[in-house]
């Protein structure tokens, strides 16, 4: 959930260009340039069937999460990749977002990204607005 832009001059920071595949050590750069992330903010994505079991039955739970009317949930439908195979439709729960170090992601991605599909611009600022919505909430007293 950590904006791409972000991500992409973290990147460039932590690998040196003129050592392809070599990271570079944060302590080696100035520790203070503001392009460094410490940590990437993730959320959790699920397939129908398990948000579906969620809902009670014989409510509009479902209806509304499928429509992206509720705000807890954002749903994608089922769409072709790049590699010629298609993904399900998934859902996005803003409830199971969690943080982990950039470092940590990286070590997890051996060093490579394998992209799979692109979310258009205007379907990921509706992404990004209802994370923040969500996660900018103010609990109220009874």
């Amino acid at each position: 959930m950590t904006a791409d832009c972000d991500l992409e001059q973290d990147f460039t920071v932590r690998f040196d260009d003129d050592r392809p595949g070599n990271y570079v050590d944060i302590l080696e750069r100035d520790y203070v340039n503001s392009a460094l992330l410490p940590h990437a903010l993730l959320c959790d994505v699920y397939e129908a069937t398990e948000i579906r079991s969620r809902t009670p039955p014989g409510t509009e739970g479902w209806r509304r999460i499928q429509q992206n009317q509720n705000e807890r949930y954002h749903h994608f439908g089922a769409a072709d990749v790049n590699q010629g195979g298609e993904l399900p439709d998934l859902y996005l729960d803003f409830k199971k977002t969690f943080a982990l170090p950039v470092e940590d992601v990286y070590a997890g991605l051996g060093g490579k990204v394998v992209r799979l599909a692109v979310v258009p611009p205007v379907y990921l600022h509706d992404v990004i607005h209802r994370l923040y919505n969500f996660l900018s909430r103010v609990g109220l007293p009874d």
